[in-house]
Formats: structure tokens, sequence, C-alpha cells
């Protein structure tokens, strides 16, 4: 599985984890907001994507535009971990 897959199917199944039995169909284009992430599950979400993947959010990519979806989540997550360990 290539790093792309590892981090979407990461994201997906942390958030069924905090969301429970009470989360819908998960798809990217879902808000955040619409399947029942406020903003202290989605700060959870982030250590754990942190921890697992190696990488470190930076307060531009924490701002609320940058993470209004599951894509968007993905997206930013994917371009931090394929760009982890270079210079800025």
């Amino acid at each position: 599985m290539d790093e792309k897959s590892l981090v979407s199917s990461f994201i997906i199944k942390s958030i069924r984890s905090t969301q429970g039995a009470s989360c819908p169909d998960i798809e990217i284009k879902n808000s955040l907001t619409s399947i029942g992430i406020d903003s202290l599950v989605l700060m959870d979400l982030i250590f754990r994507i942190e921890a697992e993947f190696g990488i470190e959010f930076s307060d531009q990519d924490l701002l609320p535009s940058n993470l209004a979806t599951v894509a968007s989540l993905i997206h930013v997550t994917e371009r931090l971990v394929l760009t982890r360990g270079r210079a800025p």
C-alpha cells in the first residue's frame, strides 16, 4: 500500500474510532462538522496523525479553511508525509 493510501485509510479509521457507532458513512467530500468532528476531536485526530506518520502540522496547516473536509485533512496530511525530512 502506498503512502497516500495509508494516510487516507488511517484518517478514516481514526474518525470512525473517535465517533463510534454514531458515525455515518464517511466520504471524503464530507465536512468534518457534518460527521460530528468538533475542534477538540479534530485536535485529537491531529495528534494521532502526527504520532502515526512522524509529522508536525504548522499553524498554517491548522487553519479551519485547510481542514474543512475529510478530503482536505487527507490532502494536508499527504503533503506533510510526502515532504517530511525535506528542508523548508
